[in-house]
C-alpha cells in the first residue's frame, strides 16, 4: 500500500516547481550559515538581483523546520518599502490569507501584533489559525520579527532592506519560520509527518508578501 506521505511528498514537489515557474524565482538553494546574500558585495547584489527573484532554506539552523528566505528587487527606495511592510493593518488589503492584522501596541522602536491568518489551504484541506508577533524596528534597514503567544509556535525572523543604485531601488529580503503543528485541528497530523510542507507554507506566504509589497510600493 502506498502511504499518505508519498502522495505528500509528490505534492510538495509539484508545488515548488509550480512556485517558481509562476513567480520567475532564480532557483531553490539549501543556504548554510547566514542568508548568501550577506556575503555579496552591493554591485554584485545589484547584478543578481536584476536577473529575477530567488529563495533559499538555510539548512544550518537546528531544529525539524529551517528558516526560508525570499528576496526581491523593487523598484522604490526603502523608505518607500519599509513604510509598506510595517503597516500591519494594511496586510488584510494586501494579502489575502491574511483575515485580520490588528497592532496591540507599538512605539518607536517596536510593536505587537495580531494575526489571524490561513496558513494552508489545498483543495478541502483548510488551516486557519491565529498568532501574535512582536516586531523589533533597526531602522533604516532591518526588522527583527519574534513569537508572543498564538497556535502558530516559535515564528521567528527579520526584513533586511538594501539600497540599491543609490538608493533609488530597494533589494528586500525576508526570513521567516515557524511551527504549525498546533495551528489548527489536523494540522499536527500534517506537519507532524511532513515538516517539509511548514517550510513550503513558509516560502508561499513569504513570496506573496513579497509580491505583493512589490507590487503597491511600486505603482506610488
Amino acid at each position: 500500500m502506498i502511504k499518505l506521505s508519498y502522495f505528500l511528498r509528490i505534492g510538495i514537489a509539484f508545488i515548488i516547481v509550480s512556485l517558481l515557474i509562476l513567480f520567475g524565482l532564480q532557483g531553490f538553494a539549501k543556504a548554510e550559515g547566514s542568508p548568501p546574500y550577506k556575503e555579496l558585495d552591493q554591485a554584485t547584489l545589484q547584478v543578481l538581483m536584476k536577473r529575477g527573484p530567488f529563495l533559499c532554506i538555510d539548512e544550518a539552523v537546528p531544529g525539524r523546520v529551517k528558516p526560508s528566505t525570499v528576496g526581491m528587487l523593487i523598484e522604490a527606495n526603502p523608505e518607500q518599502v519599509w513604510n509598506i511592510i510595517t503597516d500591519y493593518e494594511s496586510y488584510p488589503e494586501l494579502i489575502p490569507s491574511v483575515k485580520e492584522a490588528k497592532v496591540l501596541e507599538r512605539n518607536a522602536n517596536t510593536a505587537i501584533v495580531y494575526f489571524k491568518v490561513v496558513v494552508l489551504e489545498i483543495g478541502l484541506i483548510k488551516i486557519a489559525t491565529n498568532y501574535t508577533l512582536k516586531m523589533t524596528f533597526c531602522k533604516p534597514d532591518r526588522i527583527i520579527i519574534s513569537w508572543v503567544k498564538g497556535k502558530v509556535k516559535d515564528v521567528n525572523g527579520f526584513w533586511d532592506l538594501i539600497p540599491i543604485e543609490e538608493g533609488k531601488k530597494t533589494a528586500a529580503f525576508y526570513t521567516i519560520s515557524g511551527d504549525y503543528r498546533k495551528a489548527a485541528i489536523g494540522a499536527d497530523f500534517l506537519f507532524s509527518r511532513q515538516p517539509e510542507l511548514e517550510t513550503l507554507v513558509s516560502l508561499s506566504s513569504s513570496i506573496v508578501l513579497l509580491k505583493a509589497t512589490k507590487k503597491k510600493a511600486e505603482s506610488q
